[in-house]
C-alpha cells in the first residue's frame, strides 16, 4: 500500500503582504480616496468569501490573496501619514543657522523638533553625541528615478 502526500500549494507569505502595500501606495499616489480603496477591498474579500464557500480556489491561495487584499489600506494610510508630516525646518532652507541635537556621526537628531533629522555633510569625520552646529541648511534630494532612493522620504 502507497500513502500519498495531498498536493499542496505554496505561497511566499511576503510576496501578497509587499504587493498589498504597495498597492495601496499607488492608490494614494493616484489620488485614489480611501473610501473607494476600502470598497474595493471589502468587495474583494466578499468575493473571496463566496469563492471559498464553493469551494472554488485552493486554501493557500485564498489565504494570499486575502493577505494582499487586507493591506492595501495599510499601504494607503502609510503613504497619507508620510505626506502629512509637518516640516518644521522647510522656512529655514538656504539660510544659515544654529543647530543642537544628538548626532550618529552622519545624522543629527535635532533637540525639541520631534526627531527631525539633518544629514551632517563636513570635511572631516563629525564627533557622534551631543552637538552645536552651525551652517546653511539645504533641501534633502528626492529620488531622481522611479524607485531610487529617496533622500527626503528617509528623513
Amino acid at each position: 500500500m502507497t500513502v500519498g502526500r495531498a498536493e499542496r500549494t505554496f505561497v511566499a507569505w511576503p510576496i501578497p503582504a509587499s504587493l498589498g502595500i504597495a498597492t495601496g501606495a499607488l492608490a494614494y499616489a493616484a489620488s485614489v480616496p480611501i473610501g473607494i480603496v476600502l470598497a474595493g477591498v471589502a468587495a474583494a474579500v466578499a468575493a473571496m468569501a463566496w469563492a471559498r464557500h464553493r469551494d472554488v480556489l485552493a486554501s493557500p491561495l485564498l489565504h494570499g490573496a486575502m493577505t494582499l487584499l487586507l493591506l492595501i489600506p495599510v499601504g494607503w494610510v502609510r503613504h497619507a501619514q508620510r505626506d502629512a508630516r509637518p516640516e518644521t525646518l522647510a522656512p529655514l532652507v538656504g539660510r544659515t543657522v544654529e543647530l543642537a541635537g544628538r548626532s550618529g556621526g552622519r545624522l543629527l537628531r535635532v533637540h525639541g523638533l520631534g526627531g527631525e533629522a539633518v544629514v551632517l555633510r563636513s570635511a572631516g569625520p563629525v564627533p557622534r553625541g551631543d552637538l552645536r552646529v552651525r551652517g546653511t541648511l539645504q533641501q534633502a534630494e528626492e529620488a531622481r528615478t522611479p524607485g531610487g532612493f529617496d533622500e527626503r522620504g528617509w528623513l
